[in-house]
């Protein structure tokens, strides 16, 4: 597509998505349109010509500059007036995720094989491990879209063979380009129930992540998903992959053990089996051979991600786990199998996605301390005893449980978006750390 002398409304240009999109286009020659409700400093954006800051404006009447085409960052509702104005005059919407996937698709030579990873749970993870393992048996590659590097700030770079692509429901709503050579869906569970008026519009908008697969490409999802996709593409069934049994195997072989796959929890198992399918589908299209020892140092030098079951300390036989990423209820249930046997203190809460929390209340040993915005709801589906303002008050009181047990964890495991106290789950994720390195050093003073 070119792009050159268009006129580009970029929605949600404040965020690190709409930057990027807008330093692409500006590259291409287009026009670009800053379009937000939040107007903070953009020194990256700052004098790049060809850009043109409308913030904090983000309404219908930006359509009136001559607008050819917008391209919206995954955080934009569509419901916004200004799509359903877009649509009525025929001016084109697109995902930055989308319209970025090809672009690379149109201008890199050859293009890249991609591998696009959806669901409600485990995605970046999951997107990190199948990046991590390709670089390791020898094929570039680079993790992008939801997590890592937006695809627009890749258009101009050096080619890579292989695209590891995390795709969330929301990038997916727009798409009409992207092609993926193995797509995945992971899990599903209610999330963005504030967004979705349905647990099938959900997934819709995860099947956008076949739309565009032939006969010669591979889905793997649960096979209650795969039975309500239409691809051409090859179907797998998450229950068929037998590559995580007693030992770990790949093309066949057995290449590992289990002990040398470092993260906790039956959830991250399910996750490996994913990524050793794409890989072993990845590897004998791009004809790149792969030996049993460079899966296996692969798998065993995967250390995770931050923020996801991340333990932060041990003392006095108390732990404290930094889960800050579990953001919906199926990711927290996840976690807590990780802890069977153990009394767990299970510190729940934030912004509420419209979530059912009863399931929280359904794990042995586990006391679940509710804070924050959501904390109300979740007592009133849980039957908690008490609800707590803030994150420090829940882990003190947590620390102070599990103390006067003399063991048990600290679990952050929130079920929920953190946006009524921090502006991101790292940053929630890291408060809770100090909030724990300082508990411990105040119980060893």
């Amino acid at each position: 597509m070119d792009l050159k002398g268009k006129r580009i409304l970029v929605m949600g240009a404040s965020g690190k998505s709409g930057r990027s999109a807008a330093l692409c286009y500006a590259k291409m020659e287009a026009t670009v349109l800053l379009a937000d409700a939040d107007a903070k400093e953009l020194p990256d954006l700052a004098g790049v010509v060809g850009i043109q800051d409308m913030r904090p404006r983000d309404d219908a009447g930006l359509l009136d500059s001559s607008v050819d085409l917008i391209v919206t960052a995954p955080g934009v509702p569509l419901s916004l007036d200004i799509f359903s104005s877009a649509r009525e005059r025929g001016i084109p919407v697109f995902g930055e995720n989308d319209l970025g996937a090809h672009l690379i698709s149109t201008s890199w030579n050859p293009p890249p094989f991609v591998c696009a990873v959806t669901g409600t749970d485990g995605k970046s993870t999951t997107t990190a491990l199948i990046d991590h393992m390709a670089r390791s048996v020898g094929i570039s590659s680079v993790a992008c879209g939801n997590f890592g590097t937006p695809l627009s700030s890749l258009v101009f770079d050096p080619p890579v063979r292989m695209l590891s692509l995390e795709c969330s429901s929301f990038q997916l709503e727009p798409a009409r380009f992207l092609r993926a050579h193995v797509a995945m869906i992971l899990n599903l569970s209610q999330d963005h129930m504030d967004r979705y008026a349905t647990l099938e519009d959900y997934l819709h908008a995860k099947l956008n992540v076949t739309m565009n697969q032939t006969a010669e490409d591979l889905f793997i999802a649960p096979k209650w998903i795969l039975d309500r996709s239409t691809t051409p593409a090859r179907k797998i069934a998450l229950e068929s992959l037998q590559y995580v049994r007693d030992e770990i195997w790949f093309s066949g072989k057995a290449v590992a053990r289990l002990a040398d796959y470092s993260l906790p929890g039956a959830h991250n198992r399910i996750n490996l089996n994913f990524a050793l399918a794409a890989l072993e589908n990845a590897s004998g299209r791009l004809g790149i051979s792969v030996s049993a020892e460079s899966i296996r140092s692969a798998i065993a030098s995967f250390r995770g991600l931050p923020h996801r079951m991340e333990s932060v300390v041990t003392v006095r036989g108390i732990e404290f786990v930094n889960d800050s990423k579990a953001t919906t209820v199926q990711a927290v249930c996840s976690g807590l199998t990780a802890f069977a046997g153990r009394s767990v203190a299970l510190l729940c809460g934030g912004y509420d996605k419209g979530l059912d929390y009863s399931e929280l209340a359904k794990f042995e040993g586990v006391v679940l301390l509710p804070f924050g915005e959501a904390g109300p709801k979740i007592a009133r589906d849980t039957g908690a005893a008490r609800v707590y303002a803030t994150l420090e008050e829940a882990l003190r009181a947590g620390a102070d449980l599990c103390k006067s047990q003399g063991q048990g964890v600290v679990y952050l495991g929130p079920a929920c978006a953190s946006y009524d106290a921090y502006n991101s789950y790292e940053e929630r994720g890291e408060h809770f750390r100090s909030l724990a390195m300082g508990l411990a050093k105040e119980w060893n003073a």
